[in-house]
Order: structure tokens, then sequence, then C-alpha cells
């Protein structure tokens, strides 16, 4: 897969659909704007597509700008296409299913049956009925709409519901936890009385199978009767207590110490729950826990002063060099009644609204948000509204013309929470860094955040490039470089320091 565009691939089982004839896989329904077609004999010559156009293992499809098509896939899947949007239908290996591979731009698919995203190393799972947005770029991104999707990461298999996200990154699967990232903290996961003070659960013997995420307990001994985990020798990032970041680290899992504030001088006892029951770490002063890939709650119980705040850490398997969209995204919203979720990352999106039943005369758009109305003239029923006309938030949008009104659509622009809030060019993945070395840190920081790495902070120019020299740690065994905002949350990037 290539880090300029990863293809999405997804395997349906092909059947020829009632409507498609013959060997079929594929059948125009709807268009909007320019769609056209290659075939697998002609694979570069394009031509105009009409509606009820089928198409063949091989074929391809497109949609020009500002333009929109809808197929049906399959004998009942559904793909609905934004503008400069890439499909093709594969059928290369006689002995697997065929398949259909997003090139590039976006879609919406409806899996009546089950369906597979696949990259060189791994799948995502659709289950049927479950309803996604696909998009590619430097890692692709799958949205769960509805329903459930299954992947494989590090070998477990996982599930992703409504409002997860997977991205598919260069030859990895990642599960994307958004919900942290510029949501407040949820509130601290509080050990009972029985799990803070007196012991659980049994030790686990040496000498017998102990599964991954029941790690081996001994008992604390500044908390008599508390069983805990051995903590790591060293931590690779340190965080305040309370706070929940979002830690991008390519060689997850990660250790992270938590260090509890002038609150809780004294020893304290760390809940960390991300598998099947909760595991405990001590320390005085903070305490160094090991967070997997995903997303962790963790709680503090003090044995003296009060307990600090506790919260989430999502870590994100990545080396946080993914290249920055520098371009608005282009979205189509008919005023269908339907709701529209659309995503931005750098730019607010370019949108084209329109109304497909408004005819040839003049209409107005409506368009009500925080409280207030606006109208729009609108030639032919069709608005396009330049990028920041419409901000983050949710709109109610609807057309009138000549004493009739299209159904109210609502648009909820939000900001894509699996997106990198940077890109860290300098220094590199595979930088060789040495504790006390001078290092250079650069590379390019979304509006709105700003930056430290090592505690110092970093200058951004206008062009939102950030760079400055530091000190590698000796006291952890990462470079850390802080991505803070007051809306989007914190993130980590780090860099390994080079074994001792």
């Amino acid at each position: 897969m290539s880090r300029a565009g990863a293809a999405l691939i997804a395997s349906f089982a092909l059947f020829a659909c009632d409507r498609c004839g013959g060997s079929g896989v594929a059948e125009l329904l709807g268009r909007d704007g320019t769609v056209e077609r290659s075939t697998a004999a002609a694979a570069t010559t394009w031509e105009i597509a009409p509606v009820g156009q089928r198409f063949e293992l091989g074929d391809a499809v497109r949609t020009g700008d500002a333009s929109t098509a809808q197929l049906r896939v399959g004998a009942r899947g559904g793909v609905r296409m934004q503008p400069r949007t890439v499909l093709r239908f594969l059928g290369e290996r006689p002995e697997a299913p065929s398949a259909v591979r997003l090139e590039t731009g976006e879609v919406e698919l409806d899996s009546a049956e089950d369906l597979v995203f696949e990259t060189e190393r791994g799948s995502v799972t659709l289950q049927a009925g479950a309803r996604v947005r696909a998009r590619t770029g430097d890692a692709a991104r799958v949205e769960v709409i509805a329903g459930r999707v299954v992947f494989e990461e590090d070998g477990v298999a996982r599930t992703a519901e409504a409002g997860d996200a997977v991205v598919l990154a260069v030859g990895r699967v990642v599960f994307e936890d958004d919900s942290t990232f510029g949501a407040p903290p949820e509130p601290a996961v509080e050990p009972t009385p029985t799990e803070a003070v007196a012991a659980v659960e049994a030790p686990v013997a040496v000498e017998e199978a102990v599964e991954e995420d029941e790690p081996i307990e001994a008992s604390d001994p500044g908390t008599p009767g508390v069983q805990v985990t051995p903590s790591p020798e060293r931590a690779h990032v340190t965080i305040p207590a309370g706070e929940s970041p979002v830690i991008h680290d390519a060689s997850a899992p990660t250790a992270v110490r938590i260090d509890f504030g002038a609150a809780c001088p004294g020893r304290g006892i760390v809940t960390i729950r991300a598998g099947r029951r909760p595991v405990r770490y001590a320390g005085e002063g903070g305490a160094i826990v090991t967070i997997p890939t995903g997303r962790a709650r963790y709680a503090i119980d003090c044995a003296e002063g009060n307990d600090p705040r506790g919260g989430t850490i999502t870590v994100r398997r990545d080396d946080g060099s993914s290249r920055l969209d520098p371009v608005p995204p282009r979205n189509v919203v008919d005023t269908d009644g339907r709701t529209y979720d659309v995503l931005y990352q750098n730019a607010l999106p370019i949108l084209t609204v329109r109304w497909r039943e408004s005819g040839s005369g003049n209409a107005l758009l409506h368009v009500a948000s925080n409280g207030r109305e606006r109208t729009v003239a609108a030639s032919s029923g069709r608005v396009e509204l330049r990028s920041g006309e419409l901000s983050e938030g949710t709109h109610r949008l609807w057309f009138t013309s000549s004493g009739r009104t299209s159904p109210q659509t609502t648009l909820r622009i939000r900001f894509d929470n699996a997106a990198p809030a940077a890109s860290l060019r300098e220094p590199g993945r595979a930088a060789s860094l040495a504790p006390g070395q001078a290092v250079r840190v650069a590379g390019v920081v979304l509006d709105g955040f700003e930056v430290r790495a090592e505690g110092e902070p970093l200058a951004i120019d206008a062009q939102m490039r950030f760079a400055g020299e530091v000190r590698v740690p000796t006291t952890t065994d990462a470079l850390a470089v802080r991505f803070s905002h007051p809306r989007r949350g914190v993130h980590y990037y780090l860099r390994r320091v080079a074994a001792r």
C-alpha cells in the first residue's frame, strides 16, 4: 500500500443483481454531474456512464468535481460516491471473492451481507446491516455509522461500533477511539473499597498459564492486602493526573508515568481498565503503567491526601508523520430529510447543497444555525457554500421554491478526531536518539494547537510550521512532543530513545 494514498478493497460476494443481468456486478442507479466509466479492456479510457449502466469485473466508475453517484453492488449492497471518487470492480483471482476497490475519494456503503476491507496486512469486516463511510488518504479511514465492524489488531479480534472509526494506516489496521479527543474527560473510574484496600483476586502462580490481559500480580508492600502489577522500570512519557491524552507511539504498548501531583504526595494505587478486568499499579508520588493500543480508563486512590482526578489514555500505534490534508474536503448534501455528517481536518468543507425536485426555477436555500436563520439564492435548486461559510456544529437545511418546500436535512460538521493533529517531520522515526543529545524538532500543526517538546515551547510560524532544538530526556525513554488545544485535547507524539 503506497503512502501517498492507501486504497481500500471491499470484498463482496458480488452476485449478479436482479436488474444487472448477465455477469454484471453493479449498476448505476442515480447520478448528478459527471459520472464516467472505464472498462477492463481500456482501463485508461473514460466515457460518460448513463443511469442504468452495468459494470463488469475489471470496470471502474468515477465522479467529477461536485458530482455524485449511487450504485447497487451485488445483490443488495449500496454505494454512494462523493465527488472526485474512483471505484474499480475486481476479479483478479478465480479462487477469491470478487471485490470493489476504492482507489481515491469518499464513499458511503451499506452492507446487506458481510463485507471486507482488505489491506496488505489486515482486514476490516463489516457485519451484515452495517453502514460505513470510507475515504482514502495518507491513512484511509472507515467510520462506522451503523452496525458493527470487526477487525484484527496485533492478532486480536476487536469490534468497532457506531461512532467509532478504524484507520487503515500504511500496512496496519488501527482502532481510533476518538471520543476523548475534543471532549471533556470521562468521570474517573473510582475503585470500590474492596478493590482499593483489600485483595479481590488471589495472586496468579508463576507456573500457571497467564492470559495476555491478566498480568501476574504481587502484594504491594506499601499497601498491605492490595495486589498490584509490577511497573515498567522506566516510562516513555509523563502526564499529570486528570489529563486524558492521545499518545502516538510507533512502538506501542507505551509505559506512561501518571504524576499524582501535590494533592497526593505519598503512595497511590492506579487502577487501569482496558481489558476484561482491572489492572493495578502502585507508586510514590506517581506510578508507571503500561497502556496497550486503544483506550484505557484510569483512576487513582491515595493512601493519604485527596484522590486526584482520573481520566482516559488513548494509545495509537503510528509515528506521527502522516501528511496533513492541505485542502478543504468537498461534499454534496441533498435536502432529502436525512442526517449528514461531514468531517474536516485542516479546513472547513466546501459544500454543494441541492434539491433534486426543485425544477428549473429559482429557489431559496434556508440555513438554520445556532437559533438563527438565513437564506441563500439558489439557481435550479443548487448552492455551493465556500469553505468556512458553515461553521463547525449542527445546521438545518431546506429549500423553498414557488410555494413548495423540500424536506429539512440535518448537517453536522465535525472536526475529524481520527485525523492527525500534527505531522512530526524531525526527528524521524528511524532516528537514533541518545539521552542528553541535542536534536531538532520540526513539523506542521493544525491551527489552534500549542506545541511543546519536553516542556519547552516551540514557535509556530504563519504557515503553521514549528521548529526548535531540545535535549533528549535522560529520565524517560522517549522524546515527547506535546500538542494541546483548548477544545480538541492533548496529543503526545513520541520518538523512542535508543536502547540503553
